[in-house]
């Protein structure tokens, strides 16, 4: 693929594509020392090592072991701050900076630590750059192995690696550019895991009816406490089997010949499959996995085509379709699975399932409060989508020169 810097003036073309003109293109081993302090293992002392998930997942913690268990082990004390690779899947990018809880821990012969001679190169910068495409692309190439070898990172292969340098005020402002757009997704991922937490506390609140709002609360008291019935519902609640309050049928079986001219969606557990030229049922309607997933319910609006995997349930006079619907998601269907094989739910299960149900004016009211939470989640996710793919699009501009920022205004830029 034509790269965008091809031919633009102020860029030239070197082992490791093209950059900006004032970058230098060096071997790994001019900007980066291996920093090895080796480890005079106690047979009685007690140690910790440390392991590096591929795929830039970061560092994790191995159980405690002794001097003894370790035997003749080449280990090494970690060096906080320093770019480490996992020799064994580094082709994977497992490939990590050492933080400051790593102080005291021990590191094996696999897990080589680099640091940056002075003035020549940033860890977070050439991190970043590892985790972009042509790190990674270059991290395969020192790697050689396949047909029946491991692919192992070579150390000579590692130190001949050509890689892009900027000056190192650059790289910097590189680095910590990309960390704040970190940031900003890690703080969004938090705000959505907080408000997810929140939204299954409201609905086991709201579909046992320990949560009512005003209007819809009985006046019988007991004790101070609205009267519970015996299945642990408000006492003005009905409890119905799930086959009294709505029609359960199967699935068909589908074929994908007519996925190119269909219009109506044909689902299974995990959502939407294909297209289908007519539709078996039309909505509202709740999907319920039958065989292999049965824990995923899904809301379907419009027309539409089951798989013959599934059960769709279509709730009738006594139930509203998003209270139903809210109330199946509450289940933990894995507990009713029929088989130690593959997951299945017989239909005699589902049909007498119990379920407290309000008056249909409360159900209304339980379902628009779930469905408003649902919508705000739908919509950070969104957010949340839309900063990953702006962020891959930067690291890629932003590692390969192809966008740059004047100096000048890289102080007020940085967050």
């Amino acid at each position: 693929m034509k790269s965008p810097n091809e031919n633009r003036p102020g860029y030239r073309k070197t082992k490791v594509g093209w950059i900006p003109e004032d970058w230098e293109c060096l071997p790994f081993t001019s900007l980066f020392d291996r920093v090895s302090v080796p480890v005079d293992v106690d047979p009685k002392g007690t140690y910790r090592e440390i392991g590096i998930r591929s795929h830039c997942k970061g560092v994790f913690f191995k159980e405690k072991t002794t001097g003894k268990a370790l035997g003749n082990k080449r280990v090494f004390w970690c060096q906080p701050g320093a770019l480490t690779f996992n020799i064994v899947f580094a082709w994977e990018q497992a490939i990590a900076i050492l933080g400051p809880e790593t102080e005291g821990l021990i590191a094996s012969h696999r897990f080589p630590m680099y640091k940056a001679k002075n003035g020549r190169g940033s860890e977070a910068f050439y991190l970043w750059f590892f985790r972009s495409l042509r790190g990674k692309h270059g991290l395969g190439l020192a790697s050689p192995g396949g047909a029946g070898r491991n692919k192992t990172l070579g150390q000579g292969e590692l130190d001949y690696l050509f890689v892009p340098s900027p000056t190192l005020p650059e790289q910097e402002h590189i680095a910590e550019l990309l960390c704040a757009w970190d940031r900003k997704i890690e703080q969004l991922d938090r705000l959505i895991a907080t408000k997810e937490s929140r939204k299954r506390g409201l609905m086991q609140q709201l579909l046992t009816g320990n949560r009512r709002f005003p209007g819809f609360r009985p006046s019988e008291r007991k004790n101070g406490e609205a009267k519970r019935a015996k299945n642990d519902f408000p006492s003005d609640w009905k409890v119905y089997p799930l086959k009294r309050v709505c029609s359960i049928s199967y699935g068909k079986e589908w074929s994908k010949v007519a996925v190119e001219s269909g219009s109506y969606s044909v689902y299974g557990t995990g959502g939407v499959i294909g297209k289908s030229s007519s539709p078996l049922d039309k909505g509202p309607a709740i999907l319920i996995g039958r065989k292999g997933t049965i824990d995923s319910p899904i809301l379907i609006r419009e027309p539409f085509w089951a798989v013959d995997t599934t059960f769709y349930a279509k709730a009738g006079e006594k139930a509203d379709t998003v209270f139903l619907y809210y109330s199946l998601s509450n289940v933990c269907w894995k507990r009713y699975s029929e088989t130690s094989g593959i997951p299945s739910l017989s239909r005699s299960t589902i049909n007498n399932l119990r379920f407290g149900f309000p008056t249909l004016h409360e159900q209304r009211r339980i379902a628009a409060v779930l469905n408003a939470c649902d919508a705000e989640l739908e919509q950070l996710r969104a957010q949340l989508a839309a900063l990953k793919q702006q962020k891959k699009g930067l690291m890629q501009k932003l590692l390969t020169g192809e966008v740059r920022i004047p100096a000048k205004e890289r102080a007020k830029n940085v967050s």
